[in-house]
């Protein structure tokens, strides 16, 4: 499917040199901006954060000429309906079409913003990227497509996952159970769950 990603850039004032790149990935219906403070504050100790709006995810996504697209009615209503506990089934179809379209985004726009990185004649943030020092972090049901790129690409060095379950880490179910993906993770992961 063609859909246009848009992406949003924060990086250290008065930048020189390159920095390590966090591409973040916005909770169920959450925004690329939604995590404002915390990319201000990453950008502030030398990093590039990239964030990105998951068409369809997004509760609304503006593109550069002006055209907004809603989050989507029936995405809602999966979110509304799922109950783990009663159709671990239905929950496993769920998790499996949402973690596609938010893995398929991040490694898109992983892809794209490494090779603009790589170019040498780049007259933009890009040329700020280190891209030998990547993570991914993500709230929610970013995090956990976050903790599934960090299975899947080698050139991802660190996963933050924020109040994130290892959905995919489901293989599937079996006997009325999760079936757990029980191999090491590749990467050093930071799982974080607030109290209250």
């Amino acid at each position: 499917e063609r859909r246009t990603l848009n992406v949003e850039l924060w990086y250290p004032l008065n930048a020189q040199g390159t920095y390590p790149l966090i591409l973040f990935s916005h909770g169920a219906t959450g925004i690329k901006s939604s995590n404002q403070s915390l990319f201000r504050e990453l950008a502030s100790h030398g990093y590039v954060v990239s964030s990105i709006d998951h068409p369809y995810h997004s509760l609304y996504t503006t593109a550069a000429d002006g055209h907004t697209t809603w989050i989507d009615r029936g995405y809602l209503q999966e979110l509304r309906a799922e109950d783990a506990t009663s159709d671990k089934q239905q929950s496993y179809a769920d998790y499996q079409k949402w973690m596609k379209l938010r893995t398929d985004d991040i490694n898109f726009v992983l892809d794209y913003t490494l090779a603009e990185a790589k170019k040498a004649d780049v007259a933009t943030v890009y040329k700020r990227i280190d891209p030998t020092k990547v993570g991914v972090m993500g709230h929610s049901l970013g995090g956990s497509a976050a903790l599934g790129i960090g299975r899947m690409r080698d050139d991802v060095s660190a996963v933050i996952a924020l109040e994130s379950p290892f959905l995919t880490d489901i293989e599937g179910v079996k006997d009325g159970e999760f079936v757990w993906n029980d191999t090491p993770y590749p990467v050093p992961v930071l799982n974080v769950y607030g109290e209250s």
